[in-house]
């Protein structure tokens, strides 16, 4: 009954953060573009300028292979979906997604793939950057479908398969609310892996889950570069549902929109979402 109890759980979990459910992200769609409109304008990459736009950007900072890996992975999608509620070039207002109509041609094209989320897509951007020490603890515990989806269609080496995992592993911490004591943890899991290039870092909203003993996991995740005297941040939004590119003048605006977006409250005993940069605690409240 544990066990059952755990994975349910751990469902849950990933509903939060990088399989966000349609009823949320309509909810958090609308709510974003109520309270952010100013701070920021988003592409779903749907068409070649801002493809170009956003490839341009993300090639100053990273390994070419691995852009035209991420741009393939964007362009995929975007066909495979046929743009449904698609935002072609940069604009202000943000989309609010037909999953359900996604979800059917996702289905009838691709069968059962699940596609690529958060995590993947920024450890595709990202892989080239990254080195890891040999002493870092892996708990893949509440990565099964992502790594379904990457040995379905051998989206990374076995060897990066394994520091995918390292990297994302969830993280034994302590039953605390203080975000403070969990950041801690999360600062020494990340201390073994050196984050080669400082300009485009990983930007992660960590969550903390009690269901099965006290542990931290990167719920979401993306790629923030700078960009047109501002940043970018580049997102996955779930297995299913599209890609982002969102334009923001001040770094703080980005944590600003990734806290509102998913530092949810429910009276839950654990401690709230908080967010890394690379290895480093962002204490933004």
């Amino acid at each position: 009954m544990r066990k059952t109890i755990f994975l349910v759980g751990s469902a849950c979990l990933l509903l939060v953060g990088c399989t966000a459910s349609e009823q949320k992200m309509t909810e958090e769609s609308v709510t974003t573009t109520v309270e952010n409109i100013s701070k920021f304008t988003m592409s779903n990459m749907a068409d070649t300028n801002s493809q170009e736009e956003v490839n341009k950007a993300l090639v100053q900072y990273l390994d070419a292979q691995d852009v035209n890996t991420f741009m393939s992975f964007v362009k995929d999608y975007n066909e495979t979906i046929e743009h449904i509620s698609l935002a072609t070039g940069f604009q202000k207002e943000m989309p609010i997604y037909d999953q359900e109509k996604i979800d059917t041609l996702w289905a009838q094209k691709k069968n059962t793939f699940p596609g690529t989320n958060c995590r993947i897509n920024t450890f595709a951007l990202l892989k080239k950057q990254l080195s890891f020490s040999d002493n870092i603890k892996e708990d893949s515990q509440l990565l099964f479908i992502d790594n379904d989806s990457i040995d379905m269609e051998n989206l990374f080496t076995t060897e990066e398969k394994a520091y995918f995992n390292q990297l994302f592993s969830r993280v034994q911490t302590t039953p605390s609310k203080d975000v403070h004591v969990h950041a801690k943890k999360m600062e020494e899991h990340l201390s073994h892996v050196q984050f080669t290039q400082n300009n485009a870092t990983m930007l992660s909203v960590v969550f903390h889950d009690n269901l099965d003993g006290d542990y931290l996991f990167i719920g979401h995740v993306g790629v923030l570069v700078p960009h047109d005297n501002g940043y970018l941040f580049v997102e996955k939004l779930s297995f299913q549902e599209p890609y982002q590119a969102l334009k923001f003048k001040e770094k703080t605006d980005v944590y600003d929109y990734l806290m509102k977006k998913y530092n949810t409250s429910y009276d839950q005993d654990t401690a709230p979402a908080f967010l890394m940069e690379n290895q480093t605690f962002i204490n933004y409240q």
